[in-house]
């Protein structure tokens, strides 16, 4: 069983690839970062609307990178 730290909203100063769908995260775009600890600590980033449809999927855990974008999981 894992745990999420607090999601802070931030803009990206540099690519990153986010944690849900796997594409990138453009210099200039707003992004999710939290921390998930599961036997150690990961970071994730996720576009606004990628943390979205995390939020509103109905599991806890996912395939990270394999969703789609602002898509929630079922």
């Amino acid at each position: 069983m894992s745990s999420a730290g607090v999601s802070t909203t931030h803009t990206a100063q540099k690519e990153h690839k986010c944690s849900w769908c796997g594409e990138k995260i453009e210099i200039g775009d707003k992004y999710h970062n939290w921390s998930v600890f599961d036997r150690g600590v990961h970071r994730c980033k996720a576009h606004v609307e990628c943390y979205d449809a995390l939020s509103e999927s109905p599991r806890d855990e996912y395939d990270m990178f394999s969703q789609q974008r602002g898509v929630p999981a079922v």
